[in-house]
């Protein structure tokens, strides 16, 4: 699929999943802070429990389509041994969005730091531009031999592509840092017994050796 902008036409209201009466919302000014929108079409996706509509599990997928349109408009670099993989996503579904339309997915990056990335995205109804979804993910590179957490070695130029692309600030930083480990990973508190690594409070020795002193944790 080639990036566009999908057309908007008159709002309808829509019946939503929230019982008669609910309505898809209609776009709010926040939607104009997207700069990157791709028009997809949904007739060949999967309908739910063989009703018109999409089922949620496309709406994910329709973002994971999207994501890979974006690197190729901001111009990120596309890398082979250390790869993008999601470890959070939220949806907030608002409507039901028809198997026969065409959906809008609108995508931002709203926080790059070493090695992580986390995106808004947001799902339109092509026919009246009414929102139909809300969605959030968390990346983190991952060397695909190693399956572990790895910043890539040309972060500082992805961080940069990603904010040179944004009309927004971009908070996160440019370090490259070729950490092995997620840097949201716990680390050993204060006064715990670690692996023998940073943290650890055991003391070598033999009998009449000091305990480990205890420590208060916040």
């Amino acid at each position: 699929p080639v990036p566009g902008r999908g057309g908007r036409g008159v709002r309808a209201p829509t019946r939503g999943p929230g019982g008669e009466g609910s309505e898809a919302q209609p776009p709010t000014a926040e939607s104009s802070a997207y700069r990157f929108e791709l028009r997809l079409p949904l007739r060949h996706t999967d309908s739910f429990g063989g009703t018109p509509f999409v089922h949620g599990g496309v709406m994910l997928a329709l973002t994971e389509i999207a994501l890979d349109a974006y690197d190729a408009a901001a111009g990120v670099p596309a890398h082979r041994d250390v790869l993008r993989f999601q470890t959070h996503s939220e949806l907030r579904y608002l409507a039901p969005l028809r198997w026969d339309d065409a959906a809008i997915v609108r995508m931002r990056c709203v926080e790059a730091r070493a090695g992580r990335l986390r995106f808004e995205c947001e799902l339109a109804a092509a026919s009246s531009g009414a929102l139909v979804a809300r969605i959030a993910h968390r990346y983190a590179y991952v060397n695909a031999q190693t399956g572990r957490a790895e910043t890539p070695a040309d972060w500082p130029a992805i961080a940069a592509a990603i904010r040179a692309y944004e009309p927004a600030p971009v908070p996160g930083d440019d370090a490259n840092s070729n950490s092995d480990s997620p840097s949201d990973s716990p680390s050993p508190r204060p006064g715990e017994r670690g692996p023998g690594g940073e943290g650890s409070r055991e003391r070598p020795g033999g009998e009449g050796s000091a305990p480990p002193r205890a420590s208060a944790t916040p």
